[in-house]
């Protein structure tokens, strides 16, 4: 939103607009378009003046028919992905040009869209399960976790008032140091 890039503090908001663009992806090709290329960048003209209002503001039209490269023929990203998004539907694993990391949550997304509406409910509740299931987990590990990091140091406690025992150190000296009570000392 433009008006978030106010400071807050500043009374005088001198500002610089960021770039907003609006990117559409069409199935179709825009009829006023006269121009083969598939990416079309227009800007908002001032009627009056007829120059351009705002550089970095304006329209990016995607016209997926005109895109007619086949994969052997893509020379950059924009190609990889306009290639991507106009095979989306008949892709059924990420081609090897693409990066695995950008495009695997694209794929996902995709193929959760081609699901039935019970194929869906039942990958949900499936989940749902899952998710559910790594909590418990999850939960009864942090508790194994602090009792095994309580019980090490009831251990240490316990060694380090032998070890002190054996010296003769004072009763009062061993609680100090290892906070267990004189009653557990003295059973040692």
């Amino acid at each position: 939103m433009i008006h978030q890039q106010k400071l807050l503090g500043k009374e005088n908001w001198n500002f610089k607009l960021k770039e907003v663009f609006l990117i559409a992806v069409l199935d179709f090709k825009m009829k006023s378009s006269t121009d083969a290329h598939y990416l079309q960048s227009i800007s908002l003209v001032n009627t009056g003046s007829g120059e351009i209002f705002h550089n970095g503001l304006g329209f990016k039209f995607l016209e997926l028919p005109k895109f007619d490269k086949k994969e052997d023929e893509l020379e950059n990203e924009l190609d990889k992905w306009v290639y991507m998004l106009k095979h989306m539907q008949s892709l059924r694993k990420i081609p090897e040009y693409l990066d695995k990391r950008i495009f695997q949550k694209i794929f996902n997304i995709a193929e959760m869209s081609r699901l039935t509406p019970e194929q869906r409910f039942i990958h949900d509740s499936d989940q749902q399960k899952k998710w559910e299931y790594q909590c418990v987990l999850d939960d009864h590990f942090e508790q194994g976790l602090e009792k095994g990091l309580e019980k090490g140091k009831l251990e240490i406690s316990l060694e380090l008032a032998r070890e002190m025992k054996k010296e003769n150190f004072d009763t009062l000296k061993i609680v100090q140091f290892t906070k267990l009570s004189i009653e557990v000392i003295n059973n040692l």
